[in-house]
């Protein structure tokens, strides 16, 4: 495996295990939280055929199929690689600007839960 693979597997699986810290961050310690402080369960989305019940089961698939593909990434990296490679352009350019749009997204997910805290503070 040469250098330049070893490097995208790695960035992969930094960047796989910093979405699931924001995952769990996000969600979990925020429901906890509400739990301890409300006592009731925070979870809303039914689970039932209604549209909330639909989208929170996809996610639920969602976040289960993105955690079978990390696994299966560590345990066959050239097998899994391999099969869904996908070619991007290799300019550094590309990088940069990707780079500087997660970072803007971070950004704006941060001022936006400032913001529904302060909301919520003034709502009490």
């Amino acid at each position: 495996m040469s250098e330049i693979n070893n490097y995208d597997r790695f960035y992969q699986s930094f960047h796989s295990s910093i979405f699931y810290r924001f995952l769990y961050d996000r969600f979990f310690w925020n429901k906890f939280y509400r739990f301890k402080k409300n006592r009731e369960n925070p979870n809303v989305l039914p689970k039932d055929d209604s549209a909330y019940g639909l989208i929170g089961r996809y996610f639920k698939y969602t976040l289960f199929l993105i955690f079978i593909y990390t696994i299966l990434l560590f345990i066959f990296p050239e097998d899994i690689a391999n099969s869904f490679k996908i070619n991007l352009p290799e300019e550094i350019i590309f990088k940069y600007i990707g780079i500087t749009l997660l970072i803007l997204s971070l950004i704006w997910i941060l001022i936006a839960q400032f913001q529904m805290k302060k909301l919520m503070a003034n709502r009490n």
